[in-house]
């Protein structure tokens, strides 16, 4: 039986029904038009028949458009356990669930060797000293709970979500997670399989070989020089004990605290908390503080991707710590330069030249100053071009302020997108963990539309001075070497360097011709 492809016998335009039959020629045979819309008969159209259909007036002018609703952030109430933990609750009556996040301002950033913290944050729901592994995955299951824990670099994580009902159970199996996990050697070993087929699997993903190249050329022999996954030498040499000694030196009662979001009361909230975490005791060591890794000489970092169509750029610096006093006007300039669709890097690169569906850039803020990244996956033939214009992006960004009419945008974005960082209970205890992690005040989230709009282009170009210097960056790139080669000398930023994408070790030095480029831009 043939195969007919179907056409509206009524569409207008002379189109062509196709017809394809078995082994048969195809069969071109054109449509009529399509009549115009048939009206009912009417003193207007006596005869009735075919009309044109009637103007009604309310097609003479555009309609209005609606005015924006007001919101205003939640604020946090703050409260603490006998022991001193803190709690932060947001009452959200309408809702019929609760989200309980407990967390310890101490993560990654801890660890002794690279990817232990994750890999502490993924055994945390694999058995504690009274349930294995299926037992807690059976309790939150008995009560409908969704259920996480996990590790970032500057905080441990627990978190559950349940129905009012089920909140004391929920936050009884939460503690003994967050409190008592036993490390089993067998559960280590799994999990450490599971890690190992991760960090395989990045092998395959140019971003994410980017992202890790950037991190050991920005903080070699820093706490941030690898992912949060580590590597596989590292992973080889975690023990269950050393699990346990990072956990007691981690997760401690005088730092912890607990945001709680949902359909409960205060009174309620503290009864189950208090009984879960209340004797809970303990001394905190002290805390490895991080700082700002030794400055570097720039240069051209490159992963060969052989046969590539693309090539994934990064230029990238050491930023800021998220408690600077700078986060308005860098979070300000961050969207005007590239964390907008309508930012300077996708109007040049995506808008301009076609270079790539889309550029970016962002401040990696933590406790201490995480990455400063601008990129974009670019074509092959392009990429030296490409290359050329992040970099003169940056330095027009740092030494000239933006416009009015940016900022008004960079404005809009992060005013508007602001609610959706609290459109569920669970989105809503993330972002005010943030309050616990940084220091931050009840009420910051309802500062923050007033405080975006105080920001000034001076403000701005002061912080892109101080932080956004090409003298300071590196740039990373993963491509096709023999195509980009002659094109990255000419760009003449700096020697390039071709290294191994597991390690960064270093294969091979690239000379460039001429003279290095130099920036005009400097710090005030």
């Amino acid at each position: 039986m043939g195969r007919h492809a179907y056409v509206n016998p009524w569409v207008t335009g002379g189109l062509l029904a196709l017809a394809v039959g078995c082994g048969a020629a195809p069969s071109l045979t054109p449509l009529p038009s399509a009549p115009p819309p048939r009206v009912e008969s009417s003193a207007d159209s006596p005869a009735g028949g075919w009309q044109p259909t009637p103007d009604a007036a309310f097609r003479h002018q555009a309609p209005e458009g609606s005015s924006e609703k007001a919101w205003d952030a939640p604020v946090a109430v703050e409260t603490k356990l006998s022991n001193g933990m803190r709690v932060l609750f947001v009452p959200r009556p309408t809702l019929p669930i609760v989200a309980v996040q407990v967390v310890s301002p101490r993560g990654a950033d801890q660890q002794p060797h690279p990817g232990m913290g994750s890999f502490l944050g993924a055994m945390l729901e694999q058995g504690t000293a009274t349930r294995s592994a299926l037992e807690i995955s059976d309790a939150y299951l008995d009560i409908g709970a969704d259920h996480g824990a996990w590790v970032e670099w500057d905080s441990t994580n627990a978190w559950i979500q349940v129905l009012p009902q089920h909140l004391h159970r929920g936050i009884e199996i939460l503690a003994d997670v967050f409190r008592n996990p036993s490390f089993a050697p067998a559960e280590v070993d799994r999990v450490r399989s599971q890690t190992l087929a991760s960090i395989r699997q990045q092998a395959d993903q140019p971003r994410v070989i980017v992202d890790n190249t950037v991190a050991r050329t920005l903080y070699a022999g820093h706490p941030y020089g690898e992912s949060l996954l580590g590597t596989e030498a590292a992973l080889a040499r975690i023990t269950s004990a050393g699990l346990k000694a990072l956990h007691r030196g981690t997760v401690v009662p005088q730092e912890s605290f607990v945001v709680v979001v949902g359909n409960t009361t205060q009174e309620d909230v503290k009864a189950a908390l208090e009984g879960a975490f209340g004797t809970w005791k303990g001394a905190a060591p002290p805390r490895r503080q991080v700082r700002a890794p030794a400055p570097q000489t720039r240069k051209i970092r490159v992963i060969d991707r052989k046969g590539a169509e693309q090539s994934n750029v990064a230029v990238a610096s050491v930023g800021v710590a998220r408690t600077t006093k700078d986060f308005d006007a860098v979070l300000m300039g961050n969207t005007v330069l590239g964390g907008m669709f309508t930012s300077r890097l996708n109007l040049n690169l995506r808008e301009k030249h076609a270079f790539t569906y889309g550029a970016y850039s962002y401040f990696d803020m933590r406790h201490g100053p995480g990455p400063f990244v601008a990129g974009a996956a670019v074509d092959t033939p392009n990429t030296g071009a490409a290359l050329k214009e992040i970099l003169d992006e940056v330095e027009r960004f740092c030494a000239s302020p933006p416009t009015p009419e940016e900022l008004s945008l960079a404005l809009g974005r992060q005013v508007k997108s602001l609610p959706g960082r609290f459109e569920s209970v669970a989105a809503t205890a993330r972002a005010m963990a943030d309050l616990g992690l940084y220091g931050l005040p009840p009420d910051e989230f309802r500062q923050r539309p007033a405080r975006f709009g105080g920001v000034t282009p001076g403000q701005v170009q002061t912080a892109a001075a101080r932080y956004l210097d090409p003298d300071d960056m590196q740039i990373v790139i993963a491509g096709d070497l023999a195509a980009i080669r002659s094109q990255l000398q000419q760009v003449a930023f700096g020697p390039i360097e071709v290294v191994d994408a597991a390690s960064s070790r270093v294969i091979e030095t690239i000379p460039i011709t001429g003279k290095t480029r130099s920036f005009t831009c400097k710090a005030p």
